[in-house]
């Protein structure tokens, strides 16, 4: 009778091969969870921002706009001093710039969803 097993069982190469294949995996899951994390903060980033740009009401951008035609209008004619269209001016500009900064917030967390989300184009990725 012989001894067996005769010849290479390759038991080691098989349960190296199971250990590895269970690594790749776990990473994979690992990896899966990482971008579902990014992907949920970037959608709640969208969404506040969403909420931020609401907050600017339309007839009010057009008034705020509209005053700083009519101020314009006045200082040309003369009616308003310079130095009292600047005062006036600040507080319109200021509330057009945060719009402004609201729509760019927006713009950048879309962009930064659709990238998480692998959304964008071959190549645009950073």
């Amino acid at each position: 009778m012989l001894p067996a097993p005769l010849g290479r069982t390759y038991k080691g190469e098989i349960a190296e091969s199971k250990a590895l294949a269970r690594r790749a995996e776990a990473e994979v899951e690992r990896w899966r969870r990482v971008v579902q994390a990014e992907v949920e903060v970037a959608l709640r980033e969208v969404e506040a921002r969403k909420a931020e740009l609401g907050l600017f009401e339309a007839e009010r951008l057009q008034r705020a706009e509209g005053h700083l035609e009519a101020l314009a209008q006045e200082m040309a004619t003369g009616r308003v001093s310079i130095r009292d269209a600047v005062v006036l001016q600040q507080t319109l500009l200021e509330y057009l710039a945060a719009h402004i900064e609201a729509r760019r917030a927006l713009a950048l967390g879309s962009v930064e969803l659709a990238r998480v989300a692998g959304l964008l184009p071959e190549g645009a990725q950073r």
